[in-house]
This record gives C-alpha cells, structure tokens and sequence, in this order.
C-alpha cells in the first residue's frame, strides 16, 4: 500500500497566485507554440545521474549565478542543479561545442549585451 501525501492548499494556491503572476507580466512565455516548442525537446530528453566535488568558492559563484538568473526573471524559481546545468550548457555553447538555441545568443550573451 503506499502512502498519499497530504496536499498543502496554501502552496497550491501560491504556486497558482504566482504562476497568473508570470502569465500577465510574460505572456509570450506561455504562448502556445513557445510551450510545444518546450514540450516537443523535452519530452524524449534521457539524463544520466553525475556527481561532483566543488569548493566552496566555485559554489558561491554558482549561487551567484543562481540569484542573478532569479533576479532576471521574477517568479522563476531555479535550483542549484539546474543552475549547475544551465552553466555547462552555456560554457559548451561559448565553446561551440553544442548548438546555441535558436534564438542566436545564449542568456551569458544576453545579460552583457
């Protein structure tokens, strides 16, 4: 038998408050054909479970990155892997060794522009 969790009312209707938030101040990010673009390259997306050792400062710097990410899209609310994995991503397009997106210019490449 498993155990059902209890469901917090209160962060659902955070979460839902936030999310109408993010819909009336960015409505090109939940336009329909942005969110089947997101659908369609995430879907079939495998991951591999990797772990590492990082100092203290280099986790600082990632925290800072974290925040400034967080500041530049309010509501948004990343996380530390996701920080982790947004960097390498962006260091791999700045060395060209993966593809950039679309769009052209990396988020790096947009904040200093």
């Amino acid at each position: 038998m498993t155990r059902r969790r209890s469901i917090d009312l209160d962060t659902v209707r955070d979460v839902r408050r936030r999310l109408a938030e993010i819909a009336r101040d960015h409505p090109h990010a939940l336009a329909s054909e942005r969110l089947a673009q997101i659908n369609e390259s995430t879907i079939t997306m495998a991951t591999k479970v990797f772990s590492l050792r990082l100092s203290e400062d280099t986790l600082a710097l990632v925290e800072q990155a974290r925040q400034a990410v967080a500041e530049q899209n309010p509501g948004l609310e990343i996380s530390m892997p996701d920080t982790v994995r947004m960097l390498i991503l962006e260091a791999l397009q700045a060395r060209g060794i993966a593809a950039r997106p679309s769009g052209g210019k990396s988020a790096g490449a947009r904040r200093r522009a």
